[in-house]
């Protein structure tokens, strides 16, 4: 992660006292990094603000500093996830992006997905496991809501006369297929995750592909 990256994602998240150096940026980084390590390997209820510190190279002292709790630093890494989906629907779902060969577009996509998924597996299974009322589970509903409005507005302007009620299917076809499969390809042996993904690629493609006109697939 570069420095401009982690000075976004810090100056984006409450704290009890702000980093201002980049060294203190950093430590925050690798508080919120352990952290989420730990609730993927051990579960939240079983991990301390003792281990997060511990995990982090840091003293349990530096850790209160900027987080009062536990709870808090889950709300900031949450916080870090729910910023890095926002930036990946801002810099992949661009205008253009029906407007390219379907094959570049989902291949992008995938990318950008696989990467983020990889990346925040604790803080996913974390949110798997919410409750449908918690607080957590409505944060990341809104995220979801965000990609079907990005998604809606493409692919109006790419296909004006398809209904709304039809693209809002479609839609709900394509995310639930891309989910099922992303998820599938991180259970599979490694070996086998290449063919996972060539199938969701191809999967979205033929299902779209009637619905545009061939010079764009």
């Amino acid at each position: 992660m570069d420095q401009e990256q982690i000075q976004t994602e810090v100056q984006e998240t409450h704290f009890r006292r702000q980093p201002q150096q980049m060294r203190g940026q950093q430590r925050v980084a690798a508080i919120l990094d352990a952290a989420e390590q730990l609730f993927a390997e051990i579960g939240y209820q079983a991990t301390s603000t003792n281990v997060i510190a511990q995990r982090a190279n840091t003293s349990i002292g530096s850790l209160y500093q900027f987080f009062p709790n536990k709870k808090a630093i889950l709300q900031a890494v949450v916080a870090r996830y729910h910023q890095q989906y926002r930036d990946l629907i801002q810099n992949i779902l661009t205008d253009d992006f029906f407007f390219q060969s379907l094959s570049d577009a989902f291949d992008s996509l995938i990318s950008a997905l696989l990467t983020l998924h990889a990346s925040h597996g604790g803080i996913r299974a974390f949110f798997i496991g919410a409750s449908a009322s918690s607080e957590f589970a409505a944060e990341a509903q809104q995220i979801n809501q965000e990609l079907f409005e990005r998604l809606d507005d493409l692919l109006a302007a790419c296909i004006p006369h398809l209904p709304a009620a039809e693209r809002a299917l479609t839609l709900r076809i394509l995310y639930t297929t891309t989910q099922t499969l992303l998820e599938l390809s991180e259970t599979v042996p490694s070996h086998e995750q290449s063919t996972v993904l060539s199938a969701l690629k191809t999967m979205l493609i033929s299902y779209l592909t009637p619905l545009f006109s061939s010079e764009r697939v």
